[in-house]
């Protein structure tokens, strides 16, 4: 994979013993490798899509459009700006779950990549 000049954004291998995408470089975090999520190795990107789909899903309940891949790149972005626990999100009560999905599309800044105004998911780290 080419690196971008004076780029310090980490990369990945795509393989590993378990076939999940493993982080390195400079600003790698633990989570980003795989999680041990319900007896499996799911990877953060498997829990992301799983999120995304079930977003997709209540909007749909409530007569609304979202698209998966924009929901995905919210999620994305969020986690890698102030961390969530997707995999507690993922399971979350649909109260809890609707209030961060919707406010992270709500309040997220797409060209900084920060939530705005003092919104905080139930759900982040």
């Amino acid at each position: 994979m080419p690196k971008l000049m004076g780029s310090n954004l980490p990369t990945y291998r795509e393989s590993s013993p378990e076939g999940a995408r493993i982080w390195h470089g400079a600003g790698a975090r633990p989570w980003s490798h795989a999680f041990n999520f319900r007896g499996s190795n799911m990877t953060r990107t498997d829990i992301i899509v799983k999120i995304a789909e079930r977003a997709v899903r209540l909007y749909a309940e409530q007569g609304m459009k979202i698209k998966k891949l924009d929901c995905m790149m919210d999620i994305e972005t969020v986690d890698d700006s102030i961390g969530l626990k997707l995999d507690e999100l993922l399971d979350a009560d649909l109260s809890n779950f609707a209030h961060d999905i919707g406010g992270i599309s709500r309040h997220l800044n797409r060209i900084t990549g920060e939530l705005e105004d003092c919104f905080v998911p139930r759900y982040a780290r």
